[in-house]
């Protein structure tokens, strides 16, 4: 039977940069933006507030299994479920579409990872890179949180564009290594590159992948580097990959295998209309945001 894939065109703003495809209420709270904040635990979601963060574009925040909040973050400070900062200076940025992203750690559930990941900058000398590692504890002896390990000098990606991803790994996978992990996701800036890791005990590299476009600036870009633009995510059944590259107005679907890391082309991309030549920067003729529905049948964008 012929499958029918809709992609849906939309704006729509991803705000926890958390993996959900295991997720349950770890994902119960979202704080984003200026101080505002959702809380899923109910029926339906609930305003709250308490937030301190002020964030531009991304954000990441995670509660533990019983929904209760444990930190948030825009990359640069670090916030705990009281509201106090427990780090701040890291290495995300204000303006990167995906500044930070939040992985539980496979060997140890007291322990989160976190990956910020800064702006494609043109000033001279500019560290545009992505994937900075920290490790933050929540165990009884940091029962408010903090952070015990700092690898930011060692970036998964330099000259990288502002997209990470994390996916857990398939079950027969964990099933022969005989441990948890998940993939992780980086791509060359103005390259068609992706760069993956195996995150189980330590982060280990693990292949360097040509598939899709080149995510790169085209003619009409004012210097704000629009080709390193846009999210990346993942279908709850982690089979499928969507990306958006905001300098081409387009969106990417790719295939992913959850048991050996394999990414492939799925479909030709769809385009956004060019919209007012005279305005092509407007926000509304851009490719940012995506995400699937639960069944993974729609994507929206």
């Amino acid at each position: 039977m012929k499958k029918t894939w809709f992609i849906i065109i939309i704006t729509v703003i991803c705000l926890a940069g958390f993996n959900d495809i295991e997720a349950q209420k770890e994902a119960n709270i979202w704080y984003f933006g200026n101080n505002a904040g959702l809380d899923f635990s109910g029926e339906y979601p609930v305003p709250i507030v308490g937030s301190k963060m002020e964030a531009r574009e991304g954000v990441a925040c995670i509660s533990d299994s019983l929904g209760n909040l444990l930190f948030y973050t825009n990359g640069i400070t670090v916030w705990n479920a009281n509201h106090e900062v427990i780090a701040t200076n890291l290495a995300g940025h204000k303006s990167s579409t995906m500044a930070a992203s939040i992985v539980p750690n496979p060997v140890n559930d007291r322990q989160y990872y976190l990956f910020t990941t800064r702006i494609t900058d043109n000033a001279p000398g500019a560290n545009n890179s992505g994937g900075h590692p920290y490790i933050f504890d929540f165990s009884p002896s940091n029962p408010s949180g903090a952070l015990i390990q700092d690898y930011s000098s060692n970036p998964l990606q330099p000259n990288s564009t502002e997209k990470f991803l994390s996916i857990p790994f398939g079950p027969n996978l964990v099933e022969e290594t005989g441990i948890p992990g998940y993939w992780l996701l980086t791509h060359l800036f103005d390259s068609d590159i992706f760069n993956q890791f195996r995150l189980t005990d330590a982060i280990y590299p693990h292949a360097t992948i040509q598939v899709g476009a080149k995510h790169d600036n085209r003619t009409d870009d004012n210097g704000a580097n629009h080709g390193a633009i846009g999210y990346i995510k993942v279908s709850n059944q982690g089979d499928r990959i969507a990306v958006a590259v905001e300098g081409h107005k387009s969106f990417h679907l790719l295939r992913f295998n959850r048991e050996n890391g394999q990414i492939s082309r799925y479909m030709s991309e769809a385009m956004l209309p060019a919209g007012d030549p005279n305005n092509k920067r407007e926000a509304i003729y851009d490719a940012y945001g995506v995400e699937f529905s639960p069944t993974g049948r729609f994507l929206y964008g």
